[in-house]
């Protein structure tokens, strides 16, 4: 299972809620893989494989309840926890592109490309797809709604603009020349934080509107960084270090 954590505050380990005032929904999305299961250490593939799936969940309430399964949604085998993100209005969620098994050889091949649910239809639903033009690893939104960052394998960061329910390509930051993991907005949405997983810390990016730069600043951290969260009060950010391989 792949889950987001896409807003203000923690909510279990499982995900997080929308629950600052100004927010329309308490939801959490889960994009689930029905490609992958580990036995005794071992990745394994099982066939026939289980369809990937979307579970959108009611975090109004405790504990949160299921609210509906979004089928069709393809997923990645591993990844990020953060490669789903969910607009602060709760009527999109976003999913990273699936990373595919072929079975004669024995690999795995990598998607490119964002996947849009409405989470506003009955019963909610995919409505569309974005290039991106290569596989992404991490996705956050701004607080505002209307700046998606995704943060790719190429060691590229890919903006993308949201007006409504539509989302488009605005330009590609080189940030590292390996693979990039999580990213996060700060609660300003002025910066943001990206994890580059092969070389090491954290990049900074300055966010002016939807204009995106980088910046020469670099944050240290761990081995691998992985997931990045910025607490509420916007004092902190917390990251999860995959260690060495």
């Amino acid at each position: 299972m792949v889950i987001n954590r896409s807003c203000l505050g923690a909510l279990l380990a499982l995900g997080c809620a929308l629950s600052a005032p100004a927010y329309a929904a308490d939801l959490i999305v889960s994009a689930n893989d029905g490609k992958f299961v580990r036995v005794e250490g071992r990745a394994t593939y099982p066939q026939p494989a289980p369809s990937d799936s979307l579970a959108v969940l009611d975090a109004s309430q405790f504990p949160p309840v299921l609210k509906t399964v979004v089928e069709g949604i393809e997923h990645t085998v591993s990844g990020p926890p953060q490669s789903v993100a969910i607009t602060p209005d709760g009527k999109l969620a976003v999913v990273g592109a699936p990373s595919r098994y072929d079975y004669d050889a024995k690999k795995e091949s990598f998607g490119t490309y964002l996947q849009i649910v409405d989470l506003e239809a009955s019963p909610p639903k995919m409505i569309g797809k974005v290039e991106l033009g290569a596989h992404p690893n991490g996705l956050t939104i701004n607080p505002q709604g209307t700046l998606l960052l995704a943060s790719a394998t190429d060691g590229t960061v890919k903006v993308v603009t949201i007006s409504g329910k539509d989302l488009k390509l605005a330009d590609t930051i080189k940030v590292g020349e390996k693979r990039l993991s999580g990213a996060s907005f700060t609660h300003d949405g002025k910066a943001a934080l990206v994890a580059l997983r092969d070389e090491g810390g954290l990049a900074v990016l300055d966010v002016d509107g939807q204009s995106v730069k980088l910046t020469n600043e670099r944050v240290s951290t761990g081995i691998a960084p992985y997931n990045i969260d910025v607490s509420s009060d916007g004092r902190w950010a917390a990251v999860g270090n995959a260690g060495l391989a």
